[in-house]
């Protein structure tokens, strides 16, 4: 079993987009919405992409790609 310890707050880019985002509404929240979770997304691949020799990533990027 993985000992992993979880964040108890965002940091601090994460905490600007969601400031951000709270400001916008309609079509510019949706836009800019939409880029915040592609680059996210792109983020988790990349970081499993280089997941290597870590059966736990390589296991975790299995489960949930």
């Amino acid at each position: 079993q993985q000992q992993i310890s979880l964040p108890s707050s965002l940091d601090a880019q994460h905490q600007a987009l969601k400031q951000k985002l709270a400001a916008l509404r309609g079509a510019e929240f949706d836009q800019e919405y939409a880029k915040a979770m592609e680059a996210g997304h792109e983020d988790a691949v990349a970081l499993f992409e280089g997941a290597g020799d870590d059966e736990f990533k390589v296991q975790l990027a299995r489960q949930t790609f």
